[in-house]
């Protein structure tokens, strides 16, 4: 956890000398669901199989928030990749797990302190590839839909195709289109 914050501020006080035009964080829901969840069991020494209370969760979710603060702070164009979990119940109560809460994003969950993440984001897409197989060839969509984006109202819930496979089976790449979009 240390050396990712460090990192960070690294990178936010010594922009210039990087010259750093993007930062890309692949893995937000594991930064949340493992790294930030065992920084706070090794600092509260709690083992992996003891149960927590609630105020072990809101140091958990400070790591986290800590963190894409800093992110945050950086002045450079940042891109966020998460995945989503599949709804998930309680093997005893055949309830929702109480740590998730439903999102609009395919009705899927998320754990409770992202809900406030995506309010921070300026743009919302979500990746899906459709696969299907038409005269024995598969042929693959590749298609982004914009969630939310607030530079412009437009393009809510807009898919745009930015790959695909044709009858042929080579792959057209149409993301030249998506950045030249106003």
């Amino acid at each position: 956890m240390e050396k990712i914050k460090a990192t960070l501020q690294e990178l936010r006080d010594n922009l210039d000398e990087y010259n750093l035009k993007a930062v890309v964080f692949d893995g937000l829901d594991i930064f949340l669901g493992e790294i930030c969840e065992q920084q706070m069991r090794a600092d509260e020494h709690v083992d992996v199989s003891g149960g927590l209370s609630q105020r072990f969760w809101k140091k958990r979710n400070d790591y986290y928030f800590q963190t894409l603060n800093l992110l945050f702070d950086i002045d450079v164009d940042k891109y966020f990749i998460t995945h989503y979990a599949p709804k998930r119940r309680n093997d005893k109560t055949g309830d929702l797990d109480d740590d998730r809460y439903e999102s609009k994003l395919n009705n899927l969950l998320v754990f409770a302190c992202q809900k406030s993440t995506p309010d921070k984001m300026h743009q919302i897409v979500e990746f899906t590839d459709n696969t299907k197989i038409t005269k024995g060839v598969k042929q693959v969509e590749l298609v982004a839909t914009i969630i939310s984006d607030r530079r412009s109202l437009d393009s809510h819930m807009t898919p745009i195709i930015f790959a695909k496979t044709g009858e042929d089976g080579k792959v057209k790449w149409t993301g030249q289109s998506i950045l030249e979009r106003k």
